[in-house]
């Protein structure tokens, strides 16, 4: 966007395409999937052709190559949080709670879960991954329990 136009509003903000309007654009849409060759190219587009995105790695733009390298330096609270050994303790805590939300004043239907560690994994790196120092806790809860503790400090 230019200079010019920024913090400029949006000459269509708040408003709708007229009835005319939106039927120019039903049958604009409509023409161009008549064409042979438009529905090609979107289909190789979804089908994992050209211009699609397959989800693997591209070494040339990736790790020292990436313009964002800082050396390779990854906090360690990053690594232990995304670690395998993390990964099992979240798992067996789930398990072990029968994927429900624990809370006692919990009366909201789960949707996400979250693990929760019951002594604070800064405060007591030691009990990390001890499945006994865990608890799966519903998003709202969680947020509610780290709510209070900040409130408390």
């Amino acid at each position: 966007m230019s200079a010019s136009h920024k913090g400029v509003p949006s000459s269509n903000k708040g408003r709708r395409h007229s009835v005319e309007q939106n039927k120019k654009m039903s049958e604009t849409n409509r023409k161009r999937w008549e064409n042979p060759e438009y529905r090609k190219r979107m289909s190789e587009v979804h089908m994992g052709g050209p211009g699609f995105w397959t989800g693997k790695k591209r070494p040339d733009i990736s790790g020292r190559n990436s313009s964002t390298w800082k050396g390779g330096i990854t906090p360690e609270n990053h690594l232990i949080r995304n670690s395998p050994e993390m990964d099992d303790w979240r798992r067996q805590v789930f398990e072990r709670d029968d994927y429900t939300c624990q809370s006692e004043i919990c009366k909201y239907e789960c949707k996400t879960l979250h693990s929760h560690h019951l002594l604070g994994f800064a405060e007591y790196p030691e009990y990390r991954f001890y499945v006994e120092n865990g608890i799966a806790l519903c998003k709202r809860c969680h947020d509610e329990i780290h709510s209070e503790s900040r409130r408390r400090d």
